[in-house]
């Protein structure tokens, strides 16, 4: 595994220093903001393990070492292993505890760079409506005069593909792709393009190798680049193409889960309320 010696000594995962570096989105970030956001009020372990548990964690803190484990994730973090400076070591956070006796509740810093969204997605139809959508779940871009919303267990994960997501996002939208079939459509007609420029600088490449001006050989140079550049830019396109058709069904089931999670919450309230009017 690739790792990244800090001055202080101490290696750091290349995939996180890269993220960080970014001010990106990655796993063990998104575990420390949830920590963090029970840590704000927990004044006891127990009320700590429950506020985790209670948004999908499983918590262990009967081993030497106390573990977590996300809903989502595929194995255990130590809790003195989610930060590098021990400020989620077992001695830190009973400090940590103990001072929500003596001071008020701090709120906790949101961990997605969020965007104002000032279009109008009402307006919005297909694959473009529904990116626009997850967009809004993840927190990653909010309608105007609205607060952030954080993403529930469910999708906090995919906060770590923030990036492509959002690429994706604004593809779909500047090429008009409504649905799975346009974007099929564009990725054909593309690669039917990159087949012409490919052939294209192959006839390039032999007039380089058979001129003796200088001049002609320079412009068949930049042509070349230019054809080069194309195909790149083309084949990058080609990928996010792929990555939409894949993508697009899952963020479906998740939207659907969503939704069906909101619908028990609310059903769960009602109940709640005429038990109270009894």
């Amino acid at each position: 595994m690739n790792v990244i010696e800090k001055p202080e000594g101490k290696a750091m995962n290349y995939g996180e220093w890269n993220a960080e570096k970014k001010d990106g989105i990655y796993f063990r970030k998104i575990i420390r903001y949830d920590v963090d956001s029970v840590l704000a009020y927990a004044r006891t372990l127990d009320q700590m393990k429950s506020g985790l548990e209670d948004i999908g964690y499983v918590v262990d803190l009967t081993g030497k070492h106390w573990t977590l484990k996300h809903p989502q994730s595929q194995r255990k973090f130590r809790f003195y292993k989610l930060a590098r400076d021990g400020r989620y070591d077992e001695e830190h956070i009973m400090e940590r505890i103990n001072n929500n006796y003596l001071f008020p509740m701090q709120p906790v810093k949101d961990i997605v760079p969020c965007k104002e969204y000032r279009g109008d997605h009402t307006k919005l139809k297909g694959i473009k409506a529904l990116y626009i959508r997850y967009c809004f779940e993840l927190g990653i871009i909010r309608p105007k005069g609205k607060r952030q919303k954080y993403p529930s267990p469910q999708l906090r994960k995919d906060l770590i593909y923030m990036d492509k997501i959002t690429n994706e996002n604004t593809f779909v939208g500047k090429h008009n792709l409504e649905t799975i079939e346009d974007v099929h459509a564009f990725k054909v007609s593309l690669n039917k393009e990159i087949e012409s420029w490919m052939n294209q600088r192959r006839s390039i490449y032999n007039k380089i190798k058979r001129t003796r001006d200088p001049n002609l050989k320079k412009q068949l140079e930049m042509d070349r680049d230019t054809l080069t550049s194309k195909i790149a830019h083309g084949k990058k396109e080609i990928k996010i193409c792929e990555d939409i058709e894949k993508r697009v069904p899952d963020i479906q089931d998740k939207l659907k889960m969503v939704n069906a999670l909101e619908d028990e919450r609310i059903q769960t309230q009602k109940e709640y309320e005429r038990s109270l009017n009894l």
